[in-house]
């Protein structure tokens, strides 16, 4: 099972006619099932991966940095907003 999924991983899935953009230990238990006619569990494909020091990884999400500089984008600091006593009356 290790050469099929060293050669197909590199591979786009939407070549082989799938609509995902990214292999995933189901869509290649799949592949495995149709093409090649292996029928293997799910761990089993987990686990070859692991063999070949394949790392599955989610992307990271990240939050966007604000400039320093931010406020004065957004119509000034809100301390500019307060109302100023009258001083000379």
């Amino acid at each position: 099972m290790e050469p099929v999924l060293e050669a197909v991983r590199p591979q786009d899935p939407r070549a082989l006619g799938s609509r995902s953009t990214v292999w995933t230990a189901p869509l290649l238990t799949q592949y495995l099932r149709d093409t090649h006619a292996l029928t293997v569990a799910r761990q089993s494909v987990r686990l070859a991966l692991a063999r070949l020091d394949v790392r599955w990884k989610r992307p990271r999400q990240r939050l966007a940095h604000r400039s320093p500089t931010w406020r004065q984008g957004t119509g000034g600091s809100h301390g500019a907003s307060v109302a100023v006593p009258a001083l000379f009356c």
